[in-house]
């Protein structure tokens, strides 16, 4: 039982070293840690129970925020192994699991942004560019589990769309476009290599700000929610005197 805590131990350590010296190369290419002891184990249970102890005994907002999207990696690593093998049970306590770490780290982003620390646009580019990146991961699980699965990783890709657009918020206007144009790059990645029906959960777009550093374009939604905002542009349109609306296509999104 100490040979296996000890392994994860330094698995994510050494995926905290790689992270927090070169973000850059990491948003390149999928890079995930060894899964380690997976939720088909009944030992599983002290595998969350040490990383959540480590967090908690983790004060600097830095360092935890950091050790979270680590272990967000190590979820990613463990739901590939588990739609692999076909467990769609544990492939959904994995998923779970990575959602709850995005989401904890991006309201750790934000927090810090709010206070105005230093470190908000190193970590905001990183979580923001792994949460892109991890869009493509999820899509590729989507595909591999079977039907009772799927919603748990829709749930995640749609936790992990909206940390990244909380860790875009996060980032200074300085940096912000950079770190977008990267995020749109890997979003447009995993589309191009998603099964269709898991296509409308990745974010066609991210937010853009105008020159004094407000938001000028807050679309983060879907295939299906841009269908929804054309339908309903055409519909004001009529009801002004316009033409008819544009006509969407049956089928196009689901509610």
């Amino acid at each position: 039982m100490l040979k296996i805590n000890m392994k994860k131990i330094v698995a994510i350590g050494g995926l905290i070293l790689v992270l927090a010296l070169a973000p850059a190369v990491f948003a390149q290419e999928v890079s995930l840690p060894n899964p380690g002891l997976t939720p088909d184990s009944p030992l599983y249970f002290l595998a969350t129970w040490g990383e959540d102890l480590v967090l908690a005994l983790t004060r600097n907002p830095e360092a935890k925020a950091r050790k979270q999207i680590a272990i967000s990696q190590e979820k990613l690593a463990e739901a590939i192994a588990m739609g692999e093998s076909g467990k769609a049970e544990a492939a959904e306590t994995a998923a779970n699991r990575y959602g709850e770490m995005v989401s904890v780290a991006a309201e750790g982003v934000a927090a810090a942004a709010q206070t105005g620390e230093t470190f908000v646009d190193a970590l905001g580019e990183l979580l923001a560019t792994t949460a892109s990146i991890s869009q493509q991961v999820l899509a590729g699980v989507y595909e591999q589990v079977p039907e009772q699965a799927k919603t748990a990783i829709q749930q995640a890709m749609q936790v992990s769309s909206q940390g990244m657009k909380r860790a875009l918020e996060a980032v200074s206007n300085t940096k912000h476009e950079q770190v977008r144009e990267r995020v749109e790059q890997n979003l447009q990645k995993a589309r191009e290599s998603a099964p269709e029906e898991a296509q409308q959960y990745i974010p066609v777009t991210v937010p853009i700000r105008d020159s004094g550093g407000q938001p000028e374009d807050t679309v983060t939604g879907n295939v299906e929610k841009a269908s929804r905002e054309q339908e309903q542009g055409g519909q004001q349109q009529q009801q002004q005197g316009g033409s008819a609306p544009i006509e969407v296509p049956a089928g196009g999104g689901r509610p």
